[in-house]
């Protein structure tokens, strides 16, 4: 390992020779590291794309498993609509949660950001953060524990969805928390594509959100009426008086994430976390 570490810094000592009695090769390689960052936003783009398709062929599989066998999606193991159908829900989750970690990392970019400790500590002096925290962890609660009451096998792929829909939920709130004090970027600092790609990615956390609110909902409302076919009939009353409050709380977070993403594509100069303004 060392004597590779050794010949690493011969060759880039040799490459920094190379430069200096070579203008040419010098100007080449920035103009390749041009290049590159200039077909950053297309990558973005691209990215962005297969987040929303993979987004699609989520809802159409989840809606057609929560509506024909009252179950959430990952029980669902062969839908009749889209092949492989379980792997796609996984690949959005994937995109999601990447996308997440670089709306993240991307912060210390912004003019703005007063830095990740100096967020938090803003953050702590607003109840409202402190009940987003709950929810979410209520969120995380039904996600984990509810599944397991039934009696339903659970595999490999239903696991790692799982754990997506646990990842999930924890970073887009993390992205929500990090970003209510940033505003847009202005087009005045950044290139267009900076201040499009921004608009397009809270947009997509917008619609996504508010689809998981939709469906939340109509699988609660049916739990309350009894038009629910899973094992949890079965339970006693008290759990299922119990899961009903926990799924409540989900709904309630799905709802408010989606209201936050809405107000920052409209009002992103307000502090959307104080008092109650999500």
């Amino acid at each position: 390992m060392a004597d590779n570490g050794y010949f690493l810094v011969k060759d880039y000592e040799k490459l920094q020779i190379q430069i200096k009695q070579d203008p040419n090769r010098k100007r080449g390689i920035l103009s390749n590291l041009l290049k590159m960052k200039s077909r950053l936003p297309l990558f973005y783009f691209l990215f962005l794309g297969w987040r929303f398709v993979s987004f699609i062929f989520y809802t159409i599989h989840s809606s057609d498993c929560f509506f024909r066998k009252k179950h959430p999606s990952y029980f669902c193991v062969n839908s009749t609509l889209i092949p492989h159908s379980l792997e796609l829900e996984l690949s959005w989750q994937v995109s999601w949660i990447i996308n997440c970690l670089l709306c993240v990392v991307i912060l210390p970019q912004m003019p703005t950001f007063q830095g990740y400790r100096a967020t938090f500590n803003r953050l702590s002096r607003f109840s409202r953060f402190w009940s987003l925290q709950g929810q979410l962890f209520v969120t995380i609660v039904y996600t984990v524990f509810v599944p397991a009451l039934g009696n339903s096998s659970v595999g490999d792929m239903t696991v790692a969805i799982q754990v997506g829909f646990i990842l999930g939920p924890i970073f887009s709130t993390m992205v929500a928390c990090l970003w209510n004090f940033v505003p847009y970027p202005s087009k005045h600092i950044f290139n267009h594509h900076i201040y499009l790609a921004y608009r397009c990615t809270i947009l997509l956390f917008y619609i996504e959100n508010l689809y998981l609110f939709v469906l939340v909902s109509i699988h609660i409302a049916f739990r309350i009426n009894g038009v629910n076919g899973d094992e949890l009939k079965s339970q006693h009353p008290s759990v299922q008086a119990a899961i009903i409050l926990v799924h409540a709380g989900e709904v309630s977070f799905y709802y408010d994430m989606s209201k936050f993403f809405w107000n920052k594509l409209f009002d992103d100069k307000r502090n959307l976390l104080e008092a109650d303004n999500i």
